[in-house]
């Protein structure tokens, strides 16, 4: 238990680590919808307040102080700031918000177009870059009618998943847009013991296994194993308030 014994984050909000002012955090990481979270300061000068506001960037790392390098758990946009009193609240959103602008809808149609090639122009103009794990199969049509780039995403991880036989899902991450099949197969990156670092394992939600540790450096899509067995990760939540948890939903792999 040596190595889980001093948990540390930072919170970076416009460039400015604000970590002396956290009270709470938390965020939600699933799949293909965006990262969101819900960040608390205290104010109760109410000077942090006027400094902060909607689409500045917000970064969340977390782990523990002998840590090489802390893991990144948020990484998007403030959606709204709300002061209360002697605490400000921030509401967060991860950057498939610009994959969801009404500003950015798409009506085109495209021909004889490799997967890969596609995601990448329903990106453009986003600040994203690509990581893209797909056959170089050509699509022969494929139009798009009005459609946000995620919508179109979405109707291409569908047209992947039906044409290789095998889901493919897309999310944002460290300003990459991710996009491929489901990775069972890596390495863990993470190993709980009971009576260690497992806390609680009981029945999640959608037939999965509702697995909660202490802070943990682990991210969905990613690998884990409870006792030797190993799971996949499809959801995490993180959550801070004077001590961390991470509530994890798996699914065997």
């Amino acid at each position: 238990m040596g190595a889980w014994t001093h948990p540390v984050y930072e919170v970076e909000v416009a460039g400015q680590r604000l970590d002396p002012a956290v009270v709470s955090f938390w965020v939600q990481a699933q799949g293909s919808a965006a990262d969101s979270g819900r960040l608390v300061l205290a104010d109760p000068e109410e000077t942090l307040a006027p400094t902060l506001a909607r689409g500045q960037k917000a970064v969340i790392r977390w782990g523990y102080q002998d840590d090489p390098a802390l893991t990144t758990i948020f990484e998007g946009l403030v959606r709204a700031v709300q002061p209360d009193g002697l605490q400000v609240a921030l509401e967060l959103i991860d950057y498939q918000a610009v994959l969801q602008a009404p500003s950015r809808r798409i009506t085109r149609t495209w021909e004889h177009v490799a997967p890969a090639e596609l995601a990448q122009d329903l990106i453009a103009g986003t600040g994203l870059s690509l990581q893209a794990t797909v056959p170089g199969t050509q699509i022969g049509r494929f139009p798009v009618h009005h459609l946000t780039p995620k919508e179109a995403l979405q109707q291409l991880t569908t047209w992947l998943s039906r044409e290789t036989g095998t889901e493919h899902r897309f999310h944002v991450r460290a300003g990459q847009l991710v996009l491929g099949p489901p990775d069972p197969g890596q390495a863990p990156a993470l190993n709980l013991e009971t009576g260690v670092t497992l806390i609680d394992r009981r029945p999640g939600k959608l037939g999965m296994t509702l697995v909660e540790t202490l802070v943990a450096p682990i991210q969905h899509g990613q690998v884990m194993t409870v006792d030797g067995v190993r799971f996949f990760v499809e959801e995490v939540v993180y959550r801070w308030h004077a001590g961390g948890r991470t509530l994890l939903q798996v699914v065997p792999c």
